[in-house]
């Protein structure tokens, strides 16, 4: 039995151990809109269009990506954040691990910053690998995340489609022309605790101006 997963994350870990860039990557998510219940979620490293997965109505995948990002922003750099998305036909594991410990360091480098990694098992390899500043990555992506869910909760087709098949439980409580059902999806989306990391920071930011 073997895990190309796990030789593939190794060799990545590898490159990074033995050179971390000079330069932080910026990144981004967008949003296809949804298909016969198929969502493709692209990937963009510093402008530039790295690949998608595919993501299922028929499995929820916006919360384990909130949960991500709380993990991240409420553990003070001390935990790694790995979710294995379920996309029907295959997995894509995301992950944001810590860089602990660098050597070398001549005070350039973020407090704290991370790998960002997405794994297809389509392509049974990795799609996209970057070093991100951690505070960077958690406001970019929360507002990505955002942005879509906002967007989508004006289209009444996306709620009634999506948002229907994807949170039934929430939908089914809901009468018939319930305006709430707008807001399912952005509720679910949206995270007290990225909020307030970010406020903190932005305190952080301004106490040392």
């Amino acid at each position: 039995m073997t895990s190309n997963w796990l030789r593939k994350h190794g060799e990545l870990l590898l490159k990074y151990s033995e050179h971390l860039p000079d330069k932080e990557d910026t990144i981004r998510i967008t949003f296809d809109y949804p298909d016969c219940g198929w969502m493709p979620m692209r990937f963009l490293k510093n402008g530039i269009d790295k690949g998608f997965i595919v993501l299922s109505d028929v499995y929820n995948s916006f919360v384990p990506m909130r949960e991500m990002l709380e993990t991240i922003a409420t553990s003070h750099d001390q935990k790694a954040s790995i979710i294995n998305l379920d996309c029907e036909q295959y997995h894509a594991v995301l992950s944001y691990e810590p860089v602990w410990f660098y050597e070398g360091d001549d005070g350039s480098y973020p407090l704290d910053c991370g790998i960002f990694s997405v794994y297809d098992e389509a392509d049974k390899d990795f799609i996209l690998d970057a070093f991100c500043d951690t505070e960077t990555f958690i406001r970019d992506i929360y507002q990505c995340l955002i942005h879509f869910a906002e967007e989508m909760s004006k289209k009444p087709e996306f709620v009634n489609d999506w948002v229907e098949q994807s949170f039934n439980d929430e939908w089914a409580e809901l009468d018939e022309g319930n305006t709430a059902a707008n807001y399912i999806f952005l509720n679910k989306v949206k995270s007290e605790k990225v909020e307030e990391y970010i406020k903190y920071m932005d305190k952080w930011h301004q106490s040392r101006m």
